[in-house]
């Protein structure tokens, strides 16, 4: 191989499909042994020294009539293994005059210029020093060998479990070095991800608070609202909150991916505290609506920066735990959104609903404050070739500060192997990676099947004779009706958080099919509860006949909403941002929230009308959507956890993704034996 100076560097070229293959069917994994005349490293987190150069690198077995960029010359260590019997009995070797080829499909190890001999057997490369000491072993690899290394001399013993679904990179990474809950790096995580997931509590706040308000005396007479029923007005007070997110979905993407994850929350937080304002002042209802669309329009944005910022930021061990609370803290704002106006009812004048409108913007407020302090995700960074600052907020977040770290090395060169620096993330107008390919199609698919299941699951409309249960059993005033509400937001939140700490163990799949299939058997219930004691009253209205009936089937609305909340709550937020490539994650989180709010939609305009029409019979209608969504998710559901989210594109390439995900892999861990 020779080398020769030319002028600055081009870009890099754009990485073939070679480069998403699964990690087993690679060209090379970690340092491959070589021949030629040269040592290389693909990655600059590699080098311990470095001085950038301009130069091109011609006859090179990777391109035979093409040239290689070569953009750096430096050191680099790399920790060997001195021995298959114990790897964690290991040697530091240096090697000098090393080329950084970044578009190199390995790193190449030259055993002879290193001054070192090779001897081979039938399970692997074996190198000595220059007196004859066993230096190092590589084990056999597809299309030829790579040094097997470890980061660490101090570990315990080595204990090989049984099989599981997950990726074996993975599971050894977080094993070498086994994430602390409670480390620095960890709490510093933490408080990043507390400020997103503070964009969730914002939606979660206003769902309850117009629920809450509508019903309040001292708001319709304000309004010229119908005291006993219901009015056009009141129905386009609430779609117009689903028009303006309708409308910010196609926003929320390019606003996220310009500047950030970062500028993305700041800018949806920013819309939402407008839209709070024009509320709380209006004198009339044009106003009240016109900060009600600016508000949606806000939470749009939020709602596609907050969940792809958690996904991107958490540490991949608890990837399933952090994303899932994300969607869980609704209710942290859904709760205080059902008692704040619980409280304030009894308020005279129109402060009573003004009051709980003004604080609608605290959350907001907080995440506009909070926002310039936290870590931009390092996703974004590498999309930006902004490389080093991604290996940086990985070694202080993932690392402990190491930014030789297992688990860091290894989310640093999947992000660098997987995400595109040309992609369409950095055109605003450019939605073909969401459908261009059918990897991408699948993905998508998946993103829009699980934003319609979540809100047509019947989370909404099991409650729909929920006041006539009540008062059937002997409850009247309002409000306890109110708190009883509150009430049952708890027991949700409770459901939600429940299954946000057990999906990693349970996986997404089955969450999702266990819970699905028991909310069809309480609708089953429900359903038959409603046939024997729902009748119309003397003016035509449903009540209920018996106490003991309305009590049940209370009860049996509240282990609906723990059953839905634990299966669907933290997956509706999670599970699309998972099956999504970086490339199209905002543009696909913005798609998502705007088929959430076309089902939304339908269920505001529809649900009614349907239970004027048909009664406690359209519950049979959901008894036989929920048991096909059993069959969708079981036939076209992807496993997603115990992945990091680069890993899950091998995963999509398959012929059948949804097989590829539940295969069984060897899955290593290191624990001390007691």
């Amino acid at each position: 191989m020779t080398t020769r100076p030319l002028s600055p560097p081009t870009s890099p070229r754009k990485r073939t499909k070679a480069m998403h293959l699964p990690s087993s069917q690679r060209i090379c994994h970690d340092w491959m042994v070589v021949q030629g005349n040269v040592h290389y490293a693909r990655d600059r987190a590699h080098f311990t020294t470095y001085r950038p150069v301009t130069a091109h690198l011609k006859n090179n077995i990777f391109n035979p009539t093409d040239e290689l960029e070569v953009a750096g010359i430096g050191t680099v260590e790399i920790p060997v293994v001195r021995s298959l019997d114990n790897p964690f009995d290991t040697h530091t070797i240096v090697l000098e005059n090393v080329l950084h080829i970044p578009e190199a499909v390995c790193n190449g190890f030259n055993p002879l210029l290193f001054g070192s001999s090779m001897s081979c057997t039938e399970t692997a490369w074996m190198g000595a020093d220059r007196e004859g000491r066993l230096m190092w072993v590589a084990m056999p690899f597809r299309g030829g060998s790579s040094v097997s290394h470890v980061d660490d001399t101090d570990h315990p013993d080595v204990q090989t479990k049984g099989g599981g679904v997950g990726d074996p990179a993975l599971a050894i990474a977080t094993s070498l070095q086994k994430p602390s809950l409670w480390s620095k790096s960890m709490l510093k995580l933490y408080g990043c991800i507390a400020v997103a997931m503070l964009n969730s509590c914002i939606n979660g706040y206003d769902g309850s608070l117009m629920g809450s308000i509508n019903s309040y005396a001292q708001y319709r007479d304000y309004f010229g609202f119908d005291p006993n029923s219901g009015t056009p007005s009141t129905g386009i007070v609430y779609a117009i909150y689903t028009i303006g997110n309708i409308v910010g979905s196609f926003v929320a993407g390019p606003a996220t991916d310009f500047k950030g994850r970062r500028v993305g929350m700041a800018l949806g937080s920013l819309f939402i505290i407008i839209g709070t304002i024009v509320q709380a002042t209006c004198h009339n209802i044009g106003g009240f609506m016109g900060g009600r669309f600016i508000l949606g329009f806000g939470v749009a944005i939020s709602a596609t920066a907050g969940p792809a910022y958690v996904s991107e930021m958490a540490h991949p061990a608890y990837r399933g735990a952090m994303t899932g609370l994300y969607n869980v803290l609704w209710f942290g704002g859904g709760i205080p959104g059902t008692f704040i106006p619980w409280r304030t009812s009894s308020i005279e004048g129109t402060m009573s609903w003004r009051i709980p409108i003004w604080l609608q913007m605290v959350f907001s407020g907080l995440v506009l404050v909070f926002v310039p302090f936290v870590a931009e995700s390092p996703r974004w960074l590498i999309s930006q070739d902004k490389h080093d600052a991604a290996l940086q907020v990985l070694a202080d977040y993932h690392g402990d500060g190491d930014r030789n770290a297992p688990i860091v090395q290894l989310e640093y060169r999947e992000m660098i192997e997987d995400i595109s620096q040309t992609g369409s993330d950095k055109r605003w107008w450019d939605y073909r990676e969401l459908f261009n390919t059918r990897e991408v199609r699948y993905r998508s698919m998946l993103v829009i099947i699980m934003a319609l299941f979540g809100q047509w699951t019947g989370n909404g409309p099991v409650s729909y004779y929920y006041p006539q249960m009540l008062r059937g059993a002997g409850i009247t005033d309002n409000n306890t009706q109110l708190m009883l509400q509150g009430v049952q937001n708890v027991v949700s939140f409770l459901g939600a958080v429940s299954g946000a700490l057990i999906t990693d163990r349970m996986g997404r799949r089955t969450q999702l099919l266990v819970s699905t299939s028991i909310v069809v058997v309480l609708f089953a219930i429900v359903t038959a509860l409603n046939a024997t004691n729902v009748v119309d009253g003397p003016d035509g209205t449903p009540i209920a006949k018996s106490a003991v009936a309305a009590r049940a089937q209370i009860a049996m609305i509240y282990l609906f909403g723990f059953i839905y909340s634990a299966g669907w709550t933290p997956n509706q937020a999670m599970y699309p941002v998972e099956c999504l490539r970086y490339e199209s994650r905002a543009k696909g989180m913005g798609m998502n929230n705007f088929f959430v709010n076309i089902a939304s939609f339908y269920n505001t305009f529809v649900t009614g009308i349907a239970f004027t029409q048909a009664g406690w019979k359209y519950y049979f209608l959901f008894i036989f959507w929920d048991t096909m969504e059993v069959i969708v998710i079981y036939f076209l559901f992807v496993e997603t956890s115990k992945r990091t989210l680069e890993e899950l594109t091998a995963i999509f390439q398959q012929k059948n993704p949804v097989k590829a995900s539940l295969k069984k892999q060897d899955l290593t861990e290191i624990e001390e034996l007691k």
